[in-house]
């Protein structure tokens, strides 16, 4: 070295462990001019890392010898404590007062034996609680998220390392304790969402599948809807259009939720949707899906019957197959009846010009009345809306009632003038939109499919039998909302995506509460908890959209769980007709059941939260007592 070359003043590496997550680490140190020695038991995976500049150390303890850090990649916490105190352990070959960092997902718990041991030996050597997401490539660019706890000594010792493997875009490093086992315990608290957001990502794209939905288009609607989540929008094109690399193994994920549970289980809390999918990679698993990507979960449904959800043609053959229609905008808003509770949709649609009839059939006592009655406030109507240009109907009440009628009378279908768009803002069954569609057709009307999700913040998918009769429809739509997305198809198709927009919604939801009373009962802050899981793989828009209420002891009233537990009824019809089990979803559906039951029904879903104050959690800020 001449005198003009910078000493590099990095610590050196000892690196145990070269799976797809640690090869990619260490080269990644390595390409930064870190000094690493490494070692793993399968040839090939050393001799890959050393054709990067990594070192190739023939033994575990070779590659422990005078580093300042060593760096546990390995698979579980047995193969950390044999890697250390094993019959050909390290640790008496550690070098007094270096670190060890373990990026290994294992129990918070584990943590306790390892500090005993090295206690007992009376040694100076620093412990790195360090697990980590991301995946393989990320491993490789150096872009992982790291979650890292130790005392701040033993951090300041290992952060060069930490740094290095946490690089922005897409890296990031969250020092989240003092003590060891806090990081592993946020890493599990991740892994509850990261694990049922995979599961849930295969379920939804196999319900679309079954469905008879072009799955990329209903990945790439979903993706910018409420269904929506980090894992959905990274892990569905893996699943539709798999490139034959594993970023992370099935394995792995099935590994830490198998720590989830066991930790739920030591705190006597039950965690339903973290159960299902532990049950559902198990079953995977058992179907010889252990060695795949974990995207690749959908495989399982493929195995039931739901079809190839592989794409077959070219990438740009595939998303023209998925292109969304294009609807020309034509005409003006005019004269509307809204049929249903109104503030909201009268104000959108007299802000964009619109005249608005209102008619409340439950307000009104429409469907209480018979006889004369019943036909003079129908004749009412009737004077009421001559000239309308179109009809909405939202709120609670049939809209197969309402439009064809009941109890042998007729319905407002029978008064309204022809070709007029009806627009259904409700959430109905495939089939009902064909029912629907067929008997309005009948009269000379249009039915478009157009159910809403989000009720602060719309947004609509659209179907009808031609786009034409979505063009007469588009003012009103977009009137209602500035987020529509038309869908290609039949009248049903609308129908379709919602129900797997609501499925995930569901689960989502169910999830958010479930992770969050772990962390609870674990005694963690939830407010550092969310901004660690927020801000990466495990992030949701259920669970942004939805933070600030959990907490909120009484939350303004957004979107009812009535509301939801209508919407997943329609999933669970929709998946019975195609024969698609759900095995997130009924988990989900029945965490539903038990709010609704319990007499929360018309509060925000939120209150969803109310499940575990059994066991004594509490996520408002201010604890309520049980009804």
């Amino acid at each position: 070295m001449s005198k003009d070359t910078p000493k590099n003043d990095k610590p050196s590496v000892g690196w145990i462990g070269l799976g797809a997550m640690g090869s990619g680490m260490a080269t990644s140190l390595a390409s930064q001019a870190f000094s690493v020695k490494a070692y793993d038991v399968y040839p090939p995976s050393l001799g890959n890392v050393a054709a990067a500049g990594v070192t190739a150390a023939s033994s575990p303890l070779e590659a422990t010898q005078g580093v300042d850090i060593l760096c546990l990649m390995v698979v579980n916490a047995a193969q950390v404590g044999d890697t250390l105190f094993g019959k050909e352990g390290v640790a008496e070959a550690l070098k007094d007062g270096s670190v060890v960092v373990i990026f290994s997902t294992v129990p918070p718990s584990f943590y306790n034996a390892l500090r005993d041991e090295f206690a007992i030996r009376g040694m100076n050597i620093g412990l790195v609680d360090s697990p980590v997401s991301g995946g393989s490539v990320r491993a490789s660019q150096g872009q992982l998220a790291i979650m890292a706890s130790g005392l701040p000594a033993h951090i300041a010792h290992a952060q060069p390392v930490l740094s290095a493997l946490t690089q922005k875009p897409q890296g990031a490093l969250s020092i989240v304790g003092n003590e060891v086992g806090v990081a592993s315990n946020f890493k599990m608290i991740n892994q509850v969402f990261c694990a049922v957001q995979i599961a849930a990502t295969g379920e939804s794209l196999a319900f679309a599948k079954a469905l008879g939905l072009n799955v990329r288009m209903a990945w790439d609607v979903i993706a910018h809807s409420s269904g929506e989540s980090f894992m959905f929008t990274a892990r569905g094109p893996w699943s539709f259009r798999p490139d034959g690399t594993i970023k992370s193994g099935m394995g792995i994920i099935n590994k830490d939720i198998g720590i989830v549970m066991s930790e739920a289980r030591k705190a006597h809390l039950p965690v339903p949707l973290s159960s299902a999918a532990e049950t559902l990679y198990t079953a995977a698993s058992a179907a010889g899906l252990d060695k795949v990507d974990d995207a690749r979960v959908s495989l399982l449904w493929e195995k039931f019957g739901v079809g190839s959800i592989p794409e077959q043609g070219t990438e740009e053959e595939e998303k023209d197959k998925a292109r969304l229609l294009e609807v020309e905008k034509t005409g003006n808003i005019g004269k509307i009846l809204l049929i249903g509770s109104g503030d909201f949709y009268t104000a959108k649609l007299e802000k964009a010009g619109g005249s608005v009839i209102l008619f409340d059939p439950i307000a009104e006592g429409f469907a209480t009345k018979s006889g004369d009655e019943y036909s003079s406030h129908l004749e009412d109507l009737k004077e009421r809306i001559k000239g309308i240009g179109g009809v909405v109907i939202t709120g609670e009440q049939s809209a197969e009632e309402l439009l064809l009628g009941s109890r042998g009378y007729l319905g407002v279908a029978s008064i309204i003038e022809q070709s007029i768009p009806v627009i259904v803002n409700q959430t109905i069954p495939s089939s009902l939109a064909n029912t629907l569609s067929a008997a309005l057709s009948s009269r000379g009307l249009h039915l478009i499919n157009a159910p809403i999700t989000h009720p602060i913040s719309p947004i609509i998918f659209a179907s009808a039998s031609s786009p034409s009769q979505l063009s007469s429809a588009y003012p009103i739509l977009s009137a209602l909302s500035d987020k529509v997305h038309f869908i290609p198809g039949d009248v049903t198709a609308a129908s379709k995506v919602k129900a797997v927009n609501s499925l995930l919604e569901a689960i989502h939801l169910s999830v958010f509460c479930e992770g969050f009373a772990l962390a609870a009962k674990k005694g963690m802050d939830l407010d550092t908890v969310y901004q660690v899981v927020a801000n990466g793989a495990a992030r949701s828009f259920i669970m942004v959209d939805r933070w600030s209420r959990l907490q909120d002891p009484e939350p303004e009233v957004w979107n009812t769980l009535r509301s939801l537990h209508h919407d997943f009824a329609v999933v669970i019809q929709e998946a019975k007709s195609v024969q698609c089990p759900l095995f997130l979803g009924q988990a989900a559906g029945l965490q539903l059941e038990r709010a609704v039951g319990a007499g929360w029904r018309d509060q925000d879903d939120v209150f969803l939260r109310r499940l575990w104050e059994g066991e004594g959690v509490f996520l408002a800020k201010k604890s309520q007592k049980i009804d």
